[in-house]
């Protein structure tokens, strides 16, 4: 048996009237569309602004490193003419006291005699405060040569962990 289809006639307003609907839902939907687009875009250039400003970022933190390291080692070459100079003074005071001394050596008859063997007392006072001096600034050398190898593999490990990033 075949079933009876039932035709509904639609009056010409009623036609218009479903092309209109249809008109309009197709019209929502692309502006769905559209606005899922523009969301997406908007996001991908958040995503961009992001990075660029991570990268700015790091670009900063490696200058601030290179500034701090160029900082450091004016200050170790500071240190080094500060001790230069002191060990040059240092030099300058030892040999002005050798000469004081030669010169206020009691009078003898043999005067290459007296200036080449001069009392014991003044020049090993002197050689002993010169070995001590000389100690001192050994000890002082050795404790900057140490901060400067331990400023170096400081420096090396922030990079190490800054480039690692």
């Amino acid at each position: 048996m075949v079933r009876p289809v039932l035709l509904i006639p639609y009056t010409p307003v009623q036609l218009q009237q479903l092309l209109l609907q249809l008109q309009q839902e197709q019209q929502q939907e692309q502006q769905q569309q559209q606005q899922l687009e523009k969301q997406e875009y908007q996001q991908q250039q958040q995503q961009q602004q992001q990075q660029q400003q991570q990268y700015q970022q790091q670009q900063q933190q490696y200058h601030q490193h290179q500034q701090q390291q160029d900082q450091q080692q004016q200050q170790q070459q500071q240190q080094q003419q500060q001790q230069q100079e002191q060990q040059q003074q240092q030099q300058q005071q030892q040999n002005l006291q050798i000469g004081f001394c030669l010169v206020y050596l009691p009078f003898s008859d043999d005067i290459a005699h007296a200036a080449i063997s001069p009392p014991v007392g003044c020049l090993s006072e002197q050689q002993q405060q010169q070995q001590h001096q000389q100690q001192q600034q050994q000890q002082q050398q050795q404790q900057q040569q140490q901060q400067q190898q331990q400023q170096q593999q400081q420096q090396q490990q922030q990079q190490g962990v800054f480039f690692s990033r």
